[in-house]
């Protein structure tokens, strides 16, 4: 038998644009192939072997082995012409020529030619069109990311094409601040060395910020202490500074991870010299008239450097220069406040004035306060400790009395200020405690108490003084002058602590009730367990006293003082079940988020929640949104019902039809206005408080319209009824996005948009028959959408649900602090709570910056017109089918129910849209993309619109049958809402978290010029006739219809050029 074939490779092409050779640069954003990728595929051999059997003229130049060495030395130069489509003949040609290598590379343009880097080269391609020549240009930076070259201590200066990308092996996005990005990358290795892991802080939109960080660490590099970060790369175009990677986090990450039982007295002596270290590196930065303004544990770094741990104080280039130092300025020197847990009191006071280079030091003693306390009695008492000064009031200070800042001249600031009470307390049991005294951590306690941690910042020293105090103290432990920690007494405290431990665990295993944390501890992090206070006995026996004798280095763990349990450690209990309950993230407070040290943030417990809307029945959200539905389609019907009236009420109030008609133009033009508000009311209220409030405010204003005595006041009335109706355009979708993910928003929404779309034809169907009506007059048509919403608030009242995400976590987290009389139980919309009056600014100004996005214009021009045609219609009607087939006005009102039969034909395209959209979404994300939302248009719906109008404009006359313009009002009614649930599902899965502005500003728009049309309708069939009126219509719509059909094949082009919409 011959051997199985070997499989054909790829071609070049193929095998250069494959996603395993593609790599995406988080940084940058750009794509590209790692050089050594693209030498293992571009070889001199394929090369060879792609073109000897094309070209004649080659096989000559194939001898020479000179082709060979021009080729290896132009593989990336070779891989461009692969990648778009020039691999041939005429390109090699003019390489060989121009004897064109990859360190000509990157080529310009320059006229019609390229010129190489050294501009010493003009490259022609003859048969090239200008295309051609863009596509290389553009895709040339695919095989030119540079690698960095960190081998060296001295900074590099990146020069980068703002198309180019940054090689990394690898890259891990790891969050962003307003300002910022920082990215976890690793640097592929270079001459033999190893790989190397950075960070990469890339700034957000703000080059002069960057500017600032990049010249202020270039001084600071040269001051070269060991305990500063030193940056290794900068780059201008991108712009991004590189730092090296802190494997093991920070200082207090390292305070939380460090097991309790470690505590050896070489773990004392480790952190009074990192502290020294610290204090050195502030000391050099106020010597060169800098500030660094945010010092705290997490600015903090821990390196591992041969076997030793270092501290760095990270976030130096922010420095600020002091004002003093008037040729090292850079800008100003007023900052805001930083993190509330270790800044000055001059934050609180002059929170834009300059600040002095000892706001450092203030910061400097919170940190030596806080790693006393973490040696002597761990994490869980520094927990107590934050947690001490108030949940409220996080800071090391306070005001002395609520109304003490005011400034009545009486007083200077630091006058009106005091340290913090409980952090005296502290201070006082640290001194008394028999471990701390006569010893080196006393001294670091009175350093803290007389020099750093004074209200007055001109009392305090600079850092250079600091850093000479710890010096001192260094030389005299080492000297055996000072001890470092009263051994014996620790040891003595660790025997004690043991006994109490044990005590402890005999008491908890007899009693019936056990300690909350015992049943949930399992699964959770050694991390988790020392912050929430546990001990885990299992790593530690009793100290005995032979043990003890045998490690004269042992520390064993001592007991909280009594006080400082009850100051510092009374919170415990609650912080382990914060630890333990599911769906509760335990965190700091952000600075944006206020003052207070920790949070309970309450969210879903898990993916498979029961309280999560999205985990509802399917028969329960289904209910639900037939009940939106029914809401939709009272106030659509509200909307249309008056005009089924207009000759009685216009006779009634002695004014002609188009001033009547006024009372349905005003009502749209109310929809449109009032959807600017129903938004932030849904978010600060819930949905269901906004549906059952604003049904009932349409009742009443329903109701006074009824009850109107003149004109005036009936479209007044009509006008604030139109404003109340707004919510259910605005929080429906809202409602929808709560309950079902992407893939059920397929057959949701249209369950939705159907059943609510038919209230307009409903409206003219209730009224057909009141008008002409000799039991009832015109106002019943008020008197029956009264009733109608009776019937509906009393649904909402008893069966509707809240689905409001934000507004269920709140009443979860309101739960969990009533059982545990915890305050710090809240969920995210809790921490970071808008004021209704932002939400409102944000909504009324927001939608009207979606004028600049190509799809908003798009969609609102077409629904607009779609809504200008229906309501025209509604106008029209009488001369549609009164006129010319000589109905009466309560039958011709009736063939409505054509219209409403169209609008439920686009059930039938429900499934089989679901099914292609499952299908898409199997492929990947990749697939599932916005545009497949204009299925609903595409098939046949918005080509349905023209169909129908220049249908019934053509056949609308006395001798062609009725049953020919009733075909086309289904036609038309089945077009109308095919685009209307193309248009709202487009534009959710567009603009994402966007939409809601996005969706306000199309229902502003649409209203409020269908209202105006509904006024100009009368004036339009009376002059032009309904076959030049229809036409005209059917027309404009007929410009429209390609809309749906660009945007599919376009969509994803013009969602990258938005600012706005998400690409994918």
């Amino acid at each position: 038998m011959p051997p199985p074939a070997t499989p054909a490779r790829p071609s070049l092409f193929k095998e250069l644009t494959a996603s395993e050779t593609m790599h995406h640069c988080m940084v940058t954003n750009n794509r590209y192939i790692p050089e050594q990728q693209l030498f293992e595929i571009v070889t001199v051999a394929r090369v060879r072997s792609a073109l000897r059997s094309r070209w004649s003229w080659l096989r000559l130049l194939f001898r020479n082995r000179s082709l060979d060495d021009k080729l290896q030395q132009a593989r990336k130069l070779i891989a461009v012409l692969a990648i778009i489509g020039q691999l041939n003949e005429d390109s090699i040609r003019s390489l060989t020529i121009n004897s064109l290598t990859d360190d000509d590379l990157p080529l310009r343009a320059k006229g019609d030619a390229l010129r190489n880097r050294d501009e010493n080269k003009t490259i022609r391609f003859p048969t090239w069109e200008e295309a051609a020549i863009d596509a290389f240009l553009e895709k040339q930076w695919m095989v030119l990311a540079p690698i960095l070259d960190l081998k060296d201590d001295d900074p590099i200066e990146v020069d980068l094409d703002e198309k180019c990308a940054l090689q990394f092996s690898s890259c891990e996005d790891k969050g962003h601040t307003k300002f910022s990005h920082v990215f976890f990358a690793e640097v592929p290795s270079q001459g033999g060395g190893g790989p190397r892991f950075v960070a990469v802080k890339k700034f957000i939109n703000t080059f002069k910020d960057y500017a600032k960080e990049r010249d202020n660490l270039r001084d600071i590099n040269a001051i070269n202490n060991n305990h500063l970060i030193k940056h290794l790369a900068t780059c201008d175009q991108i712009p991004c500074i590189v730092f090296p990677w802190a494997d093991h986090g920070d200082l207090k990450q390292f305070w939380e991870e460090k097991s309790r039982s470690d505590r050896a007295l070489p773990l004392f002596v480790w952190a009074i010299e990192q502290m020294s270290g610290l204090a050195s590196a502030v000391g050099d930065l106020h010597r060169m008239n800098c500030r660094h303004g945010d010092l705290k544990p997490s600015n903090i770094f821990y390196f591992k450097e041969d076997d030793v741990g270092v501290l760095k104080i990270a976030d130096v280039g922010v420095s600020r220069v002091h004002s003093m130092a008037t040729n090292l300025r850079q800008g100003e020197t007023a900052t805001t406040a930083s993190t509330r847990a270790y800044e000055g009191p001059e934050a609180y006071r002059q929170t834009n004035a300059p600040r002095s280079r000892t706001y450092d030091c203030w910061s400097m003693g919170c940190i030596v306060l806080e790693f006393v306390i973490w040696l002597l009695y761990d994490q869980h008492a520094l927990d107590g400790f934050h947690w001490a000064r108030d949940s409220e009031w996080n800071g090391y200070y306070r005001p002395k009395s609520p109304n003490s800042m005011v400034d009545d001249g009486m007083a200077e600031w630091w006058e009106k200020m005091e340290r913090h009470p409980n952090v005296d307390v502290v201070i006082k049991l640290l001194r008394e405690d028999a471990r701390v005294k006569g010893t080196a951590l006393e001294e670091l306690v009175n350093l803290v108490d007389l020099k750093l941690l004074l209200i007055n910042p001109k009392h305090r020293p600079l850092g250079g003084v600091i850093a000479e105090e710890f010096q001192g103290l260094l030389q005299r432990c080492k000297k055996e002058q000072t001890p470092w920690v009263n051994i014996e007494e620790y040891r003595r405290a660790g025997r004690a602590a043991q006994a109490q431990i044990t005590a402890q665990q005999d008491l908890e295993t007899s009693s019936p009730s056990q300690d909350i944390t015992s049943n949930q501890s399992q699964g959770q992090s050694p991390a988790q367990l020392r912050r929430s206070g546990e001990i885990d006995t299992s790593e530690s026996e009793p100290a005995t006293e032979d043990k003890t004798e045998k490690d004269n280095n042992c520390v064993p763990p001592g007991p909280d003082p009594l006080l400082i349990n009850a100051v510092l450690t009374r919170h415990s209990a609650r912080t382990a079940l914060g630890y333990s309950l599911e769906g509760v993230e335990v965190r700091d407070r952000r600075t944006a988020e206020g003052p207070g040290e920790q949070v309970f943030v309450v969210n879903w417990d898990g993916p498979d929640d029961p309280l999560n809307p999205r985990n509802w029945s399917i028969p329960r959200r289904v209910g639900t949104t037939l009940q939106i539905s029914f809401i939709a389609a009272v106030v659509g019907a509200a909307s249309s019902i008056d005009a089924t009236v207009l000759p009685q009420a216009a006779a009634d109030f002695h004014v002609s039809e188009v001033a009547e008609s006024l009372a349905t133009g005003l009502y749209l033009i109310g929809m449109g206005l009032g959807s600017l508000i129903a938004g932030p009311f849904s978010e600060t209220f819930g949905r269901n408080a906004v549906y059952t409030v604003s049904v009932a405010v349409f009742m009443v204003w329903i109701m006074a319209s009824g009850l109107a005595p003149n004109f005036a006041a009936q479209i007044i009335f009509r006008f604030l009824a139109g404003c109340s109706s707004s919510t259910p355009l605005v929080c429906a979708g809202g409602s929808i996005s709560d309950m079902y993910n992407s893939l059920e928003k397929t057959w949701s929404f249209p369950l939705f948009a159907i059943a609510g779309f038919g209230g307009p034809m409903l409206g003219a169907v209730m009224g057909a028959y009141i008008g002409p009506s000799s039991i009832v007059d015109w106002r019943w048509t008020e008197w029956t959408m009264l009733i109608s919403s009776a019937v509906l608030l009393t649904v909402v009242l008893l069966f509707m649900p809240e689905t409001y995400g934000p507004l269920l976590l709140a009443w979860k987290a309101r739960h969990y602090r009533r059982i545990t009389g915890d305050s710090r139980f809240r969920c995210e919309h809790e921490i970071v709570k808008a004021t209704l009056f932002t939400r409102l600014q944000v909504s009324m100004t927001r939608p009207f910056l979606m004028l600049t996005e190509p799809i908003i214009m798009a969609m609102t021009l077409y629904l607009t017109v779609v809504y200008i045609i229906l309501f025209t219609f509604l106008v029209g009607w009488p001369y549609i089918f009164e006129r010319t087939y000589g109905l009466d006005q309560g039958l011709a009102n009736i063939i409505f129910i054509a219209m409403f039969l169209g609008t439920q034909i686009n059930f039938i395209s429900v499934p089989v849209i679901y099914r292609m959209t499952v299908r898409r979404a199997e492929l990947g994300s990749a697939q599932f993309v916005p545009e497949i939302r204009l299925w609903y248009a595409m098939f046949g719906a918005c080509i349905s619109i023209p169909i129908s109008l220049f249908w019934l404009g053509w056949t609308n006359y006395a001798g062609i049958s009725i049953w020919s313009a009733i075909f086309a009002v289904v036609m038309f009614g089945y077009g109308v809402t095919g685009v209307f649930i193309c248009v709202y599902m487009y534009i959710i899965d567009s603009y994402e978290v966007y939409s809601a502005s996005a969706l306000t500003f199309v229902a502003l728009v649409r209203y409020v010029v269908a209202g105006g049309m509904t006024v100009a309708g009368i004036p339009f069939y009376e002059n032009m006739g309904t076959h030049w009126t229809l036409t005209i219509l059917a027309c404009i719509s007929t410009v429209l219809a390609p809309i749906p059909y660009v945007l599919y094949y376009y969509g994803h082009w013009i969602r990258s050029k938005s600012k706005y919409a998400v690409e994918k």
